[in-house]
């Protein structure tokens, strides 16, 4: 006799194995009162200095960008 494609005695062991199993695993994620404590004691982080911002690029170095992508790379900018 087959119970869901299986071997009835497969069924049973796993039947059996299943109810010896606690049904529920919970941990405790709870803090402690120590654990509270030193978390209010630490002192705010300061907040990472904003990274450096770039310059805007000038009208002539866009003009000179321009040329190079429309040329194809041909153009060579002097200096």
């Amino acid at each position: 006799m087959r119970v869901n494609g299986q071997p009835f005695h497969f069924f049973l062991l796993n039947l059996v194995q299943t109810m010896r199993r606690p049904r529920l695993k919970a941990w405790d994620k709870s803090l402690t009162d120590g654990e509270v404590r030193e978390y209010v004691r630490q002192a705010p982080e300061k907040p990472p200095p904003p990274p450096p911002r770039k310059e805007a690029p000038t009208a002539t170095r866009l003009q000179e960008v321009s040329l190079i992508l429309n040329t194809g790379g041909v153009y060579k900018p002097e200096g």
